[in-house]
C-alpha cells in the first residue's frame, strides 16, 4: 500500500498540472463573458454583474459558484450580519431582468414554491429570535473548554497519561467545535470579535489557520458533495468517498481505505498543522495566527513533560492528542456527508435540495448534541449556516415537515449506523475501483 500511495501521489500532480493548464485556458476564454447571478429580496429581483468583482472579492474563489445561479440564499446566509457585503453590493452594477432571464435563474414552479416558503419560514426565525445570540451560552462554553483544558494536563500531572492525553485531544476538539460556530459568526454575533475568537480558538486549540478554514469550509457549505468545488471531496491520495473521485485514485491503495481510514486521518492532522495551515498565514500575510499554532503545539508537548518530565513522554503525548484531536474532528464530520450522493461539476441545484439531499442528521440526543457541538442537525445547518447551533433543536421539525411538504426526503439515522455507513462506503469504493482498473486493463488487451 505504502509503494502505490508514491505512485498515486506522483500521478495525481501530474495529471493536476495539465488540468491547471486547461482551466486557465478556459477561463482566458471566457474572461470577455459578463459574470452575472440573480439576487432577489424582498420580490425585487436584479441581475448583478460581478465581472470585474470577482478578483476583488473577500470571499475569494467561492462567489464563482453562483455565477448563473439564483444566489440569494447563499449571499443572505453568508453575509446575513454583515452590513459591509451590504454595502459592497450597492455599489456592483446590476439591472432589472427580462421575464426569459427571471424563468431561466428562478428554475421550475416546484423549486420556486420551495424556495419562496424556505425564506418565509426563515424570516419567522429572524422574527422569533432564533437567530439571536447568549452571551450567557458564549461564557458556558468557553469555561467548559478551559475546564477540560485544565482537568486533562491535571491528570497527566498525576500520573493518569492515557485518560489525561485522551481528555486533552477531546477538549482540543471542541476547540474546533467552538472555531467553528465562531467561523460562521453565529457564535457572538459581532463579526469582529467572532473573528477574533476564531483566530485564538483555532489557532490554540487545534494549531490551525482560522483564514485558511474559512476559505475552504464556505466552498463546502455553498455547494456541499459537488465534485469540484466541496474541496472536502479533495482527499485522494489518502481516500476516495465517491467513485467519480476513486477515477483519479490507485486501486491497489484504495482497496484499503476502509481499514486504513484512521492512519490516514493521523497523517491528514499533521499534514494541515505542520505544513499547509501555518504556510496558509505566512502567504496570505496573517503573521498573527502563528503565535497561537505554536501555543497548540506546545500544549501537547507539555502534556508529556508534566507526566514524568521526559521527552519520550512529551513526543508520545504529542502524537496522541494529534490522533484523539483528527479522528473526534474528521471523523464525526465524515458521518453526515461523505456517503451520501453527490452532483457532477456540471451539474447543480438550489440552496435546500444542497442541504436535504447530500448532508445527513444524526439522531439527536444529549449525549449525541453535546459530543457533535449540534453538528448532528447537518441539514439544518447547512439551510442555516448564521443561526446559532444550540438553537438548532428547536426548528428541527418545521425543517422536517418543510421537506415533506415538498416532497423531499429527511435523511435522519443513529451515530453508530452513520458508521456503519461511512466504513461501508470507502470500502465499497475501494471495490468498485479494483473492478473499474481490471476492466480497462482487460479491455486494453482486447483492443
Amino acid at each position: 500500500p505504502i509503494s502505490a500511495l508514491l505512485a498515486s501521489v506522483h500521478s495525481i500532480h501530474t495529471e493536476s498540472y495539465f488540468i491547471s493548464i486547461s482551466q486557465k485556458m478556459s477561463k482566458t476564454a471566457a474572461s470577455t463573458e459578463k459574470q452575472e447571478f440573480l439576487l432577489d429580496f424582498n420580490n425585487e429581483p436584479r441581475i448583478y454583474d460581478v465581472t470585474n468583482f470577482i478578483k476583488k472579492h473577500p470571499g475569494g474563489s467561492i462567489i464563482r459558484f453562483f455565477i448563473g445561479q439564483d444566489a440569494t440564499d447563499a449571499f443572505t446566509e453568508f453575509h446575513f450580519r454583515s452590513e459591509r457585503a451590504k454595502n459592497m453590493l450597492k455599489a456592483i452594477p446590476n439591472r432589472e431582468p427580462t421575464q426569459e432571464e427571471l424563468a431561466k435563474y428562478r428554475g421550475t414552479k416546484e423549486t420556486q414554491a420551495l424556495l419562496s416558503d424556505f425564506r418565509k419560514m426563515r424570516q419567522e426565525f429572524v422574527e422569533e429570535g432564533v437567530f439571536d445570540n447568549s452571551p450567557l451560552h458564549v461564557v458556558w462554553r468557553l469555561f467548559e473548554l478551559v475546564a477540560l483544558t485544565v482537568f486533562g494536563f491535571i491528570l497527566c500531572a498525576k500520573g493518569h497519561f492515557i485518560i489525561g492525553c485522551a481528555t486533552l485531544g477531546i477538549a482540543m476538539g471542541r476547540y474546533g467545535w467552538l472555531m467553528h460556530e465562531s467561523g460562521h459568526f453565529s457564535l457572538v454575533g459581532n463579526i469582529k470579535l467572532d473573528k477574533a475568537l476564531q483566530t485564538i480558538l483555532y489557532g490554540v486549540g487545534c494549531g490551525c489557520s482560522a483564514t485558511f478554514w474559512s476559505n475552504q469550509h464556505n466552498k463546502h457549505h455553498a455547494t456541499p458533495q459537488k465534485i469540484g468545488h466541496d474541496v472536502d471531496l479533495n482527499t485522494l491520495p489518502f481516500v476516495a468517498f465517491n467513485d467519480e473521485v476513486a477515477k483519479k485514485g490507485n486501486p491497489a491503495f484504495l482497496q484499503y481505505q476502509h481499514i486504513l481510514y484512521f492512519s490516514f486521518l493521523e497523517l491528514v492532522g499533521l499534514l494541515w498543522t505542520l505544513m499547509l495551515h501555518p504556510r496558509h498565514s505566512v502567504r496570505t500575510k496573517n503573521y498573527w495566527e502563528l503565535p497561537f499554532m505554536a501555543v497548540n503545539h506546545f500544549l501537547r508537548l507539555y502534556a508529556g513533560y508534566l507526566y514524568d518530565g521526559t521527552i519520550t513522554s512529551a513526543l508520545i503525548a504529542y502524537f496522541f492528542i494529534q490522533t484523539v484531536l483528527v479522528v473526534y474532528i474528521f471523523g464525526n464530520f465524515t458521518l453526515s456527508h461523505t456517503h451520501m450522493p453527490y452532483l457532477l461539476k456540471n451539474q447543480h441545484t438550489d440552496w435546500v435540495r444542497f442541504a436535504a439531499n447530500y448532508t445527513l442528521n444524526i439522531s439527536p440526543s444529549i449525549a449525541v448534541n453535546w459530543w457533535m457541538s449540534y453538528l448532528n442537525f447537518q441539514i439544518e445547518h447547512h439551510l442555516f449556516p448564521s443561526m446559532p447551533q444550540y438553537k438548532i433543536p428547536r426548528i428541527k421539525d418545521r425543517v422536517e415537515n418543510l421537506l415533506k411538504k415538498h416532497g423531499i426526503s429527511y435523511h435522519c439515522c443513529g451515530y453508530w449506523e452513520a458508521w456503519g455507513r461511512t466504513v461501508g462506503n470507502m470500502k465499497t469504493v475501494g471495490q468498485n475501483r479494483v473492478k473499474s482498473a481490471k476492466q480497462s486493463t482487460k479491455t486494453r488487451k482486447e483492443e
